[in-house]
């Protein structure tokens, strides 16, 4: 029965620095954070390790957004009110406004 390759771990990473295995405490460190892993002792051994000066640096491709096309209000106006609720006040507005009607006219 063939043996399962050894987990990639941060500790795995530690192990190889201390055994003077630079080389592969990177490429684990590396798998780790290709894999998604970004905690901050992983970060701070691959920087101290001189990852990023071996690792080739690649912006990520731009994507491409679709071009705006004019519309008219109109058409717009069915989805906004659908969005935004209907156009009667609710209950609550309905009572803050009557709130505010009766302060305004005891300020008068």
């Amino acid at each position: 029965m063939p043996e399962a390759p050894h987990p990639r771990t941060l500790t795995h990473a530690r192990l190889r620095r201390a055994q003077g295995d630079t080389r592969g405490a990177v490429a684990i460190l590396e798998a780790l954070i290709d894999a998604g892993e970004e905690g901050d002792d992983l970060v701070r051994l691959y920087m101290a390790l001189g990852g990023d000066r071996q690792r080739p640096h690649a912006e990520p491709e731009a994507v491409a957004e679709d071009a705006a096309s004019p519309t008219e209000a109109d058409a717009l106006r069915e989805a906004f009110r659908r969005e935004l609720g209907p156009a009667t006040p609710t209950r609550n507005i309905r009572r803050l406004q009557r709130w505010l009607m009766r302060v305004r006219r005891e300020r008068s």
